[in-house]
Parts: structure tokens; C-alpha cells; sequence
């Protein structure tokens, strides 16, 4: 697997080198099997997914900052994935305090995933999606 490297604007203000660790970290993809809430914006850049669940997985998010992203895959094609935005703060432009999910059996499409970017202290904005995601 190929390694590559660029530079990252950290959520603390920090410019620092990634060198591939979505693809190649360490940690890699941390897979939730229950509801979890991500503890701190300073967790920018992680990828998590449902794999390993049985039923349905929310992740509660911590509040945006410009530039913040994390990375969502749905591995369980029939249990839902559903993102929850704090109090005060929207996702995709929907309701402050909303969820927004993908509820949708996506055996026929494979996997379904989403980026999700800060665009100010209020707001998530999907940066890429692949398979049937909507506010909820």
C-alpha cells in the first residue's frame, strides 16, 4: 500500500505532516459497536464505523471548528449509522441539535460513507457521501 504525505491544518491551529493515517496509521479505522461519543475536537482526522454491530450505531459529535473533519464507514450494510450533532449545531444545514443517518440496507451498493467538515463553530458540512444519507 502506497504511503503519502501532506500537510494538515490541525483543529488546535497546528500545521502538522499526515503521512497517510487513514490508509496506513496505526489506528486506522475504529469500529464501534454501541453509541460512543467522540470526546474532543482534537480527534480531527479519525475514521470510524459500525463494524462488528448488531443493530444500530450513533456517534455523538463534538462541537465543530473550521476545518475539523472526521470520516464515517457503514461496514454493517443493515444497521443504521447515525451522526448527532450537539445542542446548537447543525449537519448538512438541517435543524440545530439534528442527526443526520443512513438507514438504508446498502448490501446491493456496499459500503456507505461520509466526510464530515467543520465550517464554523455551529455547523458540519458534508464534505462527501456515498450511499442514502438524510437528516433525520
Amino acid at each position: 500500500m502506497a504511503t503519502y504525505v501532506r500537510d494538515m491544518q490541525c483543529a488546535d491551529g497546528y500545521e502538522r505532516a499526515d503521512f497517510g493515517s487513514l490508509i496506513n496509521g496505526a489506528d486506522g479505522v475504529a469500529a464501534k459497536t454501541a453509541a460512543y461519543t467522540i470526546p474532543d475536537i482534537l480527534d480531527t482526522a479519525k475514521a470510524f464505523s459500525n463494524e462488528g454491530s448488531s443493530g444500530s450505531v450513533t456517534f455523538t459529535l463534538p462541537a465543530p471548528k473550521a476545518g475539523a473533519y472526521f470520516t464515517f464507514f457503514k461496514i454493517e450494510p443493515n444497521n443504521d449509522l447515525v451522526l448527532q450533532a450537539p445542542a446548537g449545531v447543525s449537519i448538512a444545514g438541517g435543524s440545530a441539535a439534528g442527526a443526520y443517518q443512513n438507514a438504508t440496507d446498502e448490501t446491493s451498493n456496499g459500503e456507505a460513507s461520509l466526510v464530515l467538515v467543520g465550517r464554523s463553530a455551529t455547523a458540519w458540512a458534508v464534505f462527501s457521501e456515498k450511499g442514502t444519507w438524510a437528516a433525520v
